[in-house]
C-alpha cells in the first residue's frame, strides 16, 4: 500500500501565485531508476485495429520511462490524455489506456507527438476517479461520457474556431494578467533544488497533489502541471496556506484503504476511492514512482 510513505512526506514553504497556492513536496525514500517519457523518446501509434482507448507506447530507452496520468498525446486518429500512469519498460510495446479529448474527430494518421501538456485538474481528476471505479468491473479504462463532459466545461463556448471539441487546441489567454503571470514565472523557475512532488491549494482548500520518485521525474512535468494547475484556478479563495494542513491532507490521502489494481507494465498500481479524495499510486518495489491524488469537491 502507501501507508509506509506517510512517514517520508515533507513540505517546503507554501508558494502563493495568482490565487493558487504550490507547496513544495518532498518524498523522502531512494530515487528510482526511472527517466520521463519524453527524455526516453517514447513512439506512440494507434493500435493496427484502432481503438478509442487505448494506444501503442514503445520505450526505446535503456532503463524504464515513467508516461504521467493526463499527459496530452497530439495527433492520431484523434487527441488522447493518458488515462492513468504507467511504468514502461524497455524495447517492450504496451497497449496505453486513454481517453479521448477530442471528440469531433476520428481520422488522420497513426502517429503521435508526446506533448508536454497535462490535462486541466478537473479533467484528470474525472479520468482518475471513473477509472477507479470502471476498474471494479474489470474494465480499465475511465468513462468517456464523462471525460467529454469535463473537456466540454474546460472549453466553454468556443464552438467556432474548435469545431471537434479538442482539448489541446489553442484557446485565447485567459483574461487575469496575474495568472498569466504566476505560470510564467514558476514555469521559468522550475521546481527547487531535490523537490520530488508539488501539492496544491486554493488558500486553505487543499485540491491535488502529484508525487514524484525523483526530483528529474517532477522537473520534466513542471511546466505541464503548473499550466494544468491554473487552469482551474478560482475566482476567489478563503483562508490562508498551511504546511500542517497540507500534511494533514497528504496523510490522509496516504492512509487511506487502497485497491491493489495491477499494474498496465512494470510496478504495481494502487487505487484509492475515499469520500473526500480520488487518487492513485504507482510503486516499483516499494518505492512510488508516481502518486496522484484529487479532493472530490474542489
Amino acid at each position: 500500500t502507501l501507508l509506509h510513505l506517510v512517514d517520508r512526506i515533507s513540505l517546503g514553504q507554501p508558494i502563493a501565485r495568482g490565487r493558487v497556492v504550490l507547496h513544495p513536496v518532498y518524498v523522502h525514500q531512494d530515487p528510482v531508476d526511472v527517466i520521463g517519457a519524453g527524455r526516453a523518446g517514447v513512439r506512440l501509434s494507434e493500435r493496427p485495429d484502432p481503438s478509442v482507448p487505448q494506444v501503442r507506447v514503445i520505450n526505446p530507452a535503456d532503463r524504464p520511462a515513467l508516461l504521467t496520468a493526463g499527459t496530452i498525446l497530439r495527433g492520431g486518429m484523434q487527441t488522447r490524455m493518458v488515462s492513468g500512469s504507467v511504468l514502461l519498460p524497455t524495447e517492450e510495446p504496451v497497449e496505453l489506456p486513454v481517453s479521448c479529448v477530442e471528440r469531433g474527430r476520428w481520422s488522420g494518421g497513426a502517429g503521435f507527438e508526446l506533448t508536454d501538456t497535462v490535462a486541466p485538474r478537473r479533467v484528470r481528476r474525472t479520468t482518475d476517479a471513473t477509472m477507479t471505479r470502471n476498474l471494479t468491473e474489470g474494465r480499465r479504462m475511465a468513462d468517456q461520457s464523462a471525460v467529454w463532459q469535463s473537456v466540454e466545461h474546460e472549453l466553454g463556448h468556443d464552438e467556432p474556431a474548435n469545431p471537434t471539441r479538442n482539448l489541446d487546441a489553442p484557446r485565447p489567454p485567459r483574461g487575469d494578467e496575474r495568472i498569466a503571470a504566476a505560470i510564467e514565472e514558476l514555469t521559468s523557475r522550475g521546481p527547487l533544488p531535490r523537490q520530488t512532488g508539488v501539492l496544491v491549494s486554493h488558500g486553505e482548500r487543499m485540491v491535488a497533489a502529484d508525487l514524484f520518485g525523483n526530483p528529474e521525474l517532477l522537473a520534466d512535468m513542471w511546466a505541464g502541471l503548473v499550466r494544468s494547475y491554473y487552469a482551474n484556478a478560482p475566482e476567489r479563495t478563503q483562508g490562508r496556506p498551511s504546511t500542517t494542513h497540507g500534511l494533514a491532507y497528504l496523510r490522509y490521502f496516504l492512509t487511506r484503504p487502497a485497491n491493489r489494481a495491477g499494474a498496465v507494465a512494470l510496478g504495481d498500481e494502487y487505487r484509492i476511492n475515499a469520500r473526500a479524495i480520488t487518487g492513485t499510486g504507482l510503486l516499483d518495489r516499494d518505492r512510488l514512482v508516481h502518486a496522484t491524488c484529487f479532493a472530490r469537491a474542489a
